[in-house]
């Protein structure tokens, strides 16, 4: 089992260098849009630049909804309590 999570691992660093390197080599003159929606709490702190942050920013919040929605779905159903339907007789 160790040895299956270290080739993972070991995979999953090859694969993020060589994405590096073939995005090093690959940009010659790109524009780049970046855009984002972190959760602190209650408050969402959203964040953009480029030419196109509205729409990143609006994907990664409506992302961030579904995962709050999904997870919401999960914790329900595991924190559900069966109550009785009669009452205890003393």
């Amino acid at each position: 089992m160790e040895r299956a999570g270290a080739l993972i691992f070991l995979l999953g660093v090859f694969l993020v260098l060589t994405g590096m390197i073939l995005a090093l080599l690959g940009t010659q003159q790109a524009s780049v849009s970046v855009g984002g929606c972190i959760l602190i709490g209650p408050i969402p702190v959203c964040f953009g630049y480029g030419a196109e942050p509205l729409l990143l920013i609006i994907a990664s919040a409506v992302a961030l909804l579904v995962m709050l929605l999904v997870m919401y779905v999960l914790l329900a159903g595991l924190t559900s309590v069966s109550r009785p339907t009669h009452s205890p007789e003393e």
